[in-house]
């Protein structure tokens, strides 16, 4: 069994992670965020727990509605072996994982997961007589 302490990137430090990135865009890596609706806000988070990237999608009119994402690119959260996008929640309240190279598919489905929880917010608020 493996001690997440004993996992390499807890020992890492900032310009050592800076590094590993910097390696990474010159093999292509990269996190293209497209042209994405008005509505929709784009927090970027410093990454944690291995991963190479963290972005926060999130709806501008209501802060809770919000599509976590996260770039594995070393297989540290050990879920793919190539590099992967894992977002939370999908349209379904689960995880989805799409290949780095899928990034394209991707934001259609973190669209409809913010869309999807805006619809079960104002239902939920209607239901509790609330906003």
């Amino acid at each position: 069994m493996t001690i997440l302490s004993d996992r390499p990137y807890y020992k890492r430090t900032v310009s050592q992670h800076e590094n590993i990135m910097r390696e990474k865009a010159h093999e292509g890596m990269h996190y293209d965020i497209p042209r994405l609706p008005s509505w929709v806000g784009v927090k970027v988070i410093y990454p944690f727990h291995g991963a190479a990237a963290r972005v926060m999608f999130y709806d501008v009119r209501d802060e809770r509605i919000v599509v976590s994402t996260y770039l594995d690119v070393e297989d540290n959260l050990g879920v793919v072996e190539h590099p992967y996008f894992e977002i939370y929640p999908d349209v379904s309240g689960d995880t989805d994982r799409f290949y780095h190279t899928a990034q394209d598919d991707m934001y259609p489905e973190i669209i409809k997961s913010l869309k999807r929880q805006r619809r079960d917010r104002k239902k939920a608020d209607k239901q509790n007589g609330t906003k």
